[in-house]
């Protein structure tokens, strides 16, 4: 039947989004493995310096860590090291036992500089650790699912169910831990191991909100789904209070919380901290609230009122950066973005200081920005994908006069370019192996030389030149926070300007001044030095709530820096800036909130607290094997049409990620099945994958056994379908992918005995075959719809387009031949073979003047190029389609639909929490749906069907982690539609879906 065909792609494809991968591989790197008691590290060609530090710093912090929450893993870990990116981060999959580490530098500009393979190590491994400690039962169980389908009421007496109407898979997590303590436990770490600080970075934004009442709310901390001010203070919120907690009732509280919390009917945290504390949850983040307050506020009491922040020159938006003046004066060039959730996706913009207009002279771009000296161009990094996929920073250049830009290097992985005065040799920052080194590069794009030798994980950051051109001055990590260094190309020596705190963001001045950034007293302000003079002549040249980073000075434009206050980076600007005292400075006490200040153990922990990464243990690497990861079940209990299913979901991993098996079965009393499995290999470049589906339905029917006979008889009916996939995935480039696959399908259909009483006739049907299937299809995808707190609820911007193609030969059944008597009826088939084409095209756009406000208008049409049997039809109707009617309503061979959809908020970034649910986005759409399937030669305006409706999303968090999407729609057709002499429209009908996403 037409319905169970439709019915595996609804079903299959909604749960399909649990497996859905996009990334890409990298099939050209050789893998290999070092072994350690506890830990196994896996690494590629060129990340082995970085890999040896991870498998010295993994056995320093075993004992430490598991000790603390007396838990350890049921096996080895397995540390993934990366270093084809330029990215900096880690991830802890602690259901797999495996942690993946990237090995560059963290250089976000919210977070401080602490070493970082001995931080980010230590996070990872402590998540491992503490939410492994507060899993409710085995990590080979990571949820349970309970699910619900319904189906249309149906009038075609040829189909066996309606099109689904109702679709809710929901997820009941076997980790239920809030994000404030997930991260808080991870930075937490372990007493006195030191890896990890309340830095002024943390302290900036946690400062920031208290003082302007905005800190985090206790719900608010405990999800994330916010900007990249929320998300990084909901880490820092986690800390501070993680810090709190083990201050006040001992580092012991840490696993007495997850003891709690792995209890099987624990749902929230709120009870775990009541029997720890002994304070109800809401009290003791009271008592924590005006805790800070009570110190922030004696902090900043001298400060509030004197500060020196200059002009906000650009107020709009959250991540304004990198300001630099043009040489001559005239023009500001900065990277920023008025709209964006997220610091990274900024522009290169340009503001002209006479009619003070702003112009965006490239997207996607977020990096240290550098005049020429002619002020006609501009030099910056960003990142493109290479012929591997690898997205590596290189060097471009943007012409102002051509309005064009030009790509200077290729995969030299260099950032932060300055150029040299000659306006032709550029300084930046290169990266290998987790390790920055200085070097100068040409106008061929080539390294001429390399003015650091730094090899054991060294960050470099922010080079800047004098103006005559015979000193570079930049910024070097070390354990906690960043020197200031002077390099001399005469001499090649190194002198340390600054040793002390956090110095970053150097700018060098034509009159040999170094404007730098400086947390001193706790708060990163902007000072200047003269290296050349004995005492550097120090002077600070700003007093801010927030911080002051990235200045840059000229002589008749001003001082301009980047400012931070609570809602982000602000580009401001001091026309006529004088150095300041040391008056009115911040003043935080140590006594107030000791938590917050080191406070270590002389003795504990001192050998791992006192490392020495330069020397390495001697471990032989071994050739990568294969490493597969355990077998994984999730418990399914689906409601479908009324009847209890059974089933679980299952997959495993290769530890690398290059093969994977998804799979699920379930069956209910009566013998139905949904059977499905996946499997996906990612050793060559295109992603192979082969896909297999079993539905099975067994219905009670009646039927007419004689003609003209009244009485019906009742029979047993069951339907098989069986599916198998083939094909091949290639991510093309970021936003687009294609696929192909070869399909075969079979339908089978049984009549099971039963007996005709007033004839005494025993019959019973044969099973038969009614459908061979077999199809090619291309598949390709673009996806342009950029990331934003609402893009999934409610897009507005991008866009997303689906083009397939198929050649389909078939052979459905017909009827049965009774030429030949006494020779059983044979099958009889019609082959139809027949090209298709269906394109989805989805336009998102937002409202101007009307915040979060947004129209989407979706196209999709489909043509089959000739006659078909109705079974091959495109249908138009139902939640896919024109939702004022039934699915299977409206059908031909030809289709167009059009949608178009209002949406705006009923609330955004409301996060309160009820039960175990914690609510975020809710979206009202008024809708109206036109189109038409047909078989008609023309396309036909006047017959087009339409509806008009109404809908409610409401995206949420279930058990603090969790995303979860609910959406309502109402749709009423506004015409009347026959088909086979039934008659549709003019009448409501509703949708409803529970998922973790949206559908379009």
């Amino acid at each position: 039947m037409r319905d169970i065909r439709n019915l595996l792609i609804t079903f299959f494809g909604c749960i399909s989004l649990l497996a859905a991968q996009t990334d890409y591989h990298h099939p050209e790197l050789d893998w290999y493995t070092l072994e350690t008691e506890h830990f196994q590290i896996h690494y590629h060609q060129g990340a082995e310096r970085t890999a040896r530090v991870v498998a010295k710093i993994a056995q320093d912090i075993y004992d430490p860590v598991t000790d603390l929450y007396d838990w350890e893993p049921d096996g080895p870990v397995h540390f993934i090291i990366k270093d084809h990116d330029d990215i900096s981060n880690g991830a802890a999959y602690y259901y797999d036992n495996k942690v993946e580490i990237w090995a560059p530098q963290m250089t976000f500009i919210l977070r401080g500089t602490h070493n970082w393979l001995r931080n980010v190590v230590t996070h990872e491994f402590s998540h491992m650790i503490s939410l492994g400690a507060a899993r409710k039962m085995s990590r080979h169980v990571p949820a349970f699912y309970f699910q619900w389908i319904n189906y249309e009421k149906e009038k075609r007496p040829d189909v066996l169910y309606g099109y689904p109407n109702e679709i809710a898979s929901y997820a009941v997590a076997n980790t239920i831990i809030p994000m404030w303590l997930a991260e808080g436990m991870a930075q937490y770490m372990a007493p006195d191991l030191d890896y990890d600080r309340w830095d002024t970075h943390r302290d900036m934004l946690i400062r920031t909100a208290v003082l302007d009442s905005s800190l985090h709310s206790f719900t608010e901390m405990g999800v994330f789904g916010k900007n990249s001010i929320g998300n990084e203070r909901t880490y820092n919120a986690g800390y501070a209070l993680t810090r709190y907690i083990a201050h006040h009732f001992g580092p012991e509280s840490m696993q007495q919380l997850t003891d709690h919390l792995n209890d099987p009917l624990t749902f929230s945290v709120n009870a775990p901290i009541n029997k720890v504390t002994g304070l109800d949850a809401d009290e003791l983040y009271k008592q924590w609230h005006q805790h800070l307050i009570r110190y922030y506020q004696h902090a900043t009491d001298s400060l509030r009122n004197h500060t020196v922040a200059g002009e906000k020159l650009v107020n709009k938006g959250i991540g304004n950066i990198a300001p630099v003046w043009s040489p001559d004066g005239r023009q500001i060039a900065y990277c920023g973005s008025p709209g964006s959730d997220y610091l990274t996706l900024t522009s290169l913009k340009v503001m002209s200081l006479q009619d003070n207009k702003t112009h965006v002279l490239k997207s996607a771009v977020n990096s240290k920005l550098s005049w020429s000296p002619d002020s006609s161009r501009l030099l910056y990094a960003r990142k493109e994908a290479n012929k591997h996929h690898s997205h590596y920073n290189d060097l471009y250049v943007y012409n102002l006069e051509t309005k064009k830009e030009i790509q200077l290097t290729r995969d030299l992985r260099v950032m932060d370019p300055v150029w040299m005065p000659d306006g032709k040799r550029m300084l930046a920052v290169q990266q290998a192996d987790g390790t920055d080194n200085l070097v100068l590069i040409g106008e061929s794009g080539k390294i001429e030389k390399r003015l650091t030798n730094y090899r054991f994980g060294q960050g470099v950051y922010g080079p800047s030149v004098s103006a005559d051109g015979r000193y570079v001055v930049f910024s070097r990590s070390r354990s906690h926070g960043r020197n200031l260094l002077l390099y001399d190309f005469d001499t090649e020596i190194l002198d340390t300007l600054i040793s002390e705190g956090d110095a970053r963001d150097p700018f060098y001045t034509d009159d040999g001044r170094i404007f730098f950034s400086w947390d001193r007293s706790g708060i990163a302000d902007i000072y200047s030095i003269k290296p050349d003079q004995d005492d550097l002549n120090l002077k600070q040249w700003t007093r801010v709530l927030g911080g002051a980073f990235m200045p840059a000075y000229h002589d008749s434009a001003g001082l301009a820096f980047s400012l931070f206050d609570s809602k982000g980076y602000k580009i401001s600007v001091i026309r006529h800036p004088e150095p300041l005292n040391n008056q009115n400075a911040y003043q935080p006490d140590p006594e107030i909130a000791p938590e917050l200040w080191l406070d270590i153990d002389s003795s504990r922990l001192a050998d791992v607290r006192h490392y020495d990464d330069t020397q390495l243990p001697d471990m032989e690497a071994q050739k990568y094997g294969i490493t597969y990861g355990d077998l994984m079940f999730m418990p399914r209990v689906m409601i479908d049409s009324n009847q209890v299913k059974l089933g679980t979901y299952f997959y495993a991993n290769e530890i690398l990620d290059r093969l994977n098996v998804f799979g699920g079965v379930g069956m209910n009393a009566r013998k139905d099945l949904d059977a499905f499995l996946m499997f996906e290999w990612k050793k060559w470049r295109p992603t192979l994958f082969t896909e297999f589906y079993a539905v099975t339905r067994n219905v009670e029917r009646t039927i007419a056994v004689i003609e003209d006979y009244p009485k019906k008889v009742p029979v047993d009916i069951s339907f098989r379908l069986l599916e198998g996939d083939i094909g091949a995935r290639y991510q093309i480039t970021d936003h687009q992918t294609l696929q192909a696959a070869y399909v075969h399908s079979q339908y089978m259909s049984h009549i099971h005995s039963f007996f005709f009483e007033p004839q005494g006739i025993q019959f019973e049907s044969p099973a038969n075959t009614y459908f061979y299937g077999n199809h090619l299809r291309l598949n390709w995808d673009i996806d342009q719809k950029p990331p934003s707190v609402t893009s999934s609820i409610s897009p507005s911007a991008g866009r997303q387009i689906n083009v397939e193609y198929s050649f389909e030969w078939n052979r459905f059944f017909e009827d049965f031949s009774t030429e030949d008597e006494g020779v059983l009826p044979k099958r009889i088939y019609t082959n139809y073979n027949y090209n298709k084409i269906q394109v989805a095209w989805h336009e998102y756009l937002g409202i101007p003047f009307l915040r979060d406000h947004s129209l989407n208008a979706s196209f999709k049409a489909g043509y089959i190029d000739r006659p078909v049997d109705s079974f091959f039809n495109f249908y138009a109707g139902g939640l896919p389609g024109l939702r004022g009617y039934p699915f299977y309503s409206i059908e031909g061979r030809k289709m167009f639909i059009a949608r178009f959809n209002y949406r705006l908020p009923l609330f955004t970034r409301w996060q309160k929490q009820f039960f175990h649910l914690t609510t975020n986005h809710a979206y009202l759409t008024a809708f109206m749906d036109v189109g038409d399937a047909f078989d008609r030669d023309a396309f036909d305006v006047s017959e087009l069907k339409k509806d008009v409706g109404l809908g409610l999303r409401l995206s949420l968090f279930s058990f603090y982690g969790f995303p979860t999407a609910l959406s309502v729609e109402a749709a009423y057709g506004l015409d009347t539609v026959y088909n086979q002499d039934l008659a549709y429209g003019n009448e409501w009908r509703y949708y409803v879906t529970l998922l973790f996403d949206f559908m379009n």
